[in-house]
């Protein structure tokens, strides 16, 4: 966060506004940005997912359920104290209504971040080279997420893209609930049909994954 400050601060001559999107996007992304891959890869790999397949919940409710947890152990831990650090440096003037929206979009942030991981995990089936998954992973949410840059920064026709994606909506639109002064209800309704064709997606693919799971020989 300290080297974000200084890089948009000395050689960009950054306005306020960039400023304070630098900082709270790595808020925002320190409370969603923890990399699924591994844990679910592992559980693919080793064969521990055909015992929580037999479980009475799903296996993508009963993973989603444990990152909840390990986020919210996250937010004490790590987001509070930087939250501390972002408003010192850059603060911000929110209002109720942004609070509340902020806060469930930063939920559907979670949400989406996970669903994203979770579909990446199922390729680790084919494959074994987790490593290069998850490293392509953490490349494509960093920059395109607006966690690095932000994504107004882009060129027109790039940022429309990448809202064509869901990279945008982990970090993006949160941070701009947060910053601007009129709450954009058009963000947050985005970014909830984006989550909902995640998990319709999800839906679908599971089972067409699941159908080519081999353990052991299996």
């Amino acid at each position: 966060m300290v080297l974000l400050f200084f890089f948009w601060k000395q050689i960009y001559c950054a306005d306020l506004y960039t400023m304070q999107y630098a900082m709270w996007s790595r808020v925002v992304y320190c409370f969603i940005g923890e990399n699924s891959v591994w844990g679910i890869a592992e559980d693919i790999k080793n064969g521990n997912v055909s015992v929580k397949l037999t479980k009475p919940i799903g296996y993508f409710c009963h993973t989603y359920i444990v990152h909840l947890a390990t986020q919210f152990t996250n937010f004490f831990m790590a987001c509070i104290p930087l939250s501390f650090v972002a408003y010192i440096i850059s603060p911000i003037k929110v209002s109720i209504a942004q609070c509340v929206l902020g806060t469930v979009s930063i939920l559907l942030s979670i949400t989406i971040c996970y669903c994203f991981d979770y579909i990446i995990s199922l390729f680790c089936i084919f494959t074994n080279n987790t490593w290069g998954i998850s490293s392509l992973r953490d490349g494509l949410v960093q920059i395109l997420s607006g966690s690095v840059v932000p994504l107004y920064l882009f060129p027109t026709a790039i940022s429309k893209l990448i809202y064509c994606f869901p990279f945008a909506y982990m970090v993006d639109s949160p941070v701009s609930i947060l910053l601007n002064n009129s709450v954009q209800y058009d963000m947050f309704v985005r970014q909830l049909c984006c989550c909902g064709s995640m998990l319709l997606v999800i839906f679908f693919i599971e089972k067409i994954f699941f159908r080519k799971l081999q353990i052991q020989g299996g």
